[in-house]
């Protein structure tokens, strides 16, 4: 995961809202305010899912407009633009095995990029018990999304020439390198970029703790 900073709703949904005060997500019936939603949210996440961080398009195709609060549970919720996130639509993990279980980590809170350490295999660990719910709820240790995300892990060390397993005790290098991981081209940000940079802060802390 990776802590999504969460902008203005779109103009459509306030309108919508203004027009509809009682209306719950389950009302909403217009696809263009759904759409503008899913847009919205895949936007301020640089196009990546907020659960697994791969690729999406922000349109219905791939992308779902996931409540991070359960509609089920929080109804209230369920118009409220800062509890709505855009998810991949993949089986078997994210949206898809979350369903309307409540999580205790989610990627609006900073403790996201810590609790959660991936590895170069490509699985995840949890630090704390609330990550291990949360690994549990949205399968993030689901076998093909594990094999997805080893092979872009090796595709960015191997860009960087970092080495696998990581073969660099320069922090400053490695810092260096996070940020062009982190940058942004046409409003994207690199498919699984967050858990490459978790990779490496990780292999920083070990060097920095040796």
């Amino acid at each position: 995961m990776r802590k999504i900073q969460k902008n203005q709703e779109p103009a459509s949904l306030t309108e919508y809202k203004r027009h509809n005060p009682n209306h719950q997500y389950k009302d909403l019936i217009d696809e263009q305010v759904r759409q503008d939603i899913r847009q919205a949210c895949a936007i301020e996440q640089y196009f990546l899912c907020a659960y697994c961080c791969k690729e999406i398009s922000g349109t219905n195709v791939d992308t779902m407009n996931e409540h991070v609060q359960p509609r089920h549970h929080f109804p209230n919720l369920s118009m409220d633009f800062n509890n709505i996130v855009a998810s991949c639509t993949q089986n078997g993990h994210c949206d898809d095995s979350k369903g309307s279980q409540i999580l205790p980590l989610t990627p609006l809170m900073n403790e996201c990029e810590t609790e959660l350490e991936f590895r170069l295999n490509g699985k995840v660990v949890a630090k704390t018990e609330r990550a291990e719910q949360a690994i549990e709820i949205l399968q993030l240790n689901h076998q093909k999304l594990c094999e997805t995300r080893k092979q872009a892990i090796e595709g960015f060390l191997y860009i960087y020439g970092l080495g696998n397993p990581i073969d660099v005790e320069d922090d400053e290098l490695l810092a260096s390198v996070i940020d062009d991981v982190y940058l942004i081209e046409n409003g994207k940000m690199q498919a699984f970029a967050p858990i490459a940079v978790n990779v490496m802060r990780n292999w920083i802390n070990q060097v920095q703790a040796a």
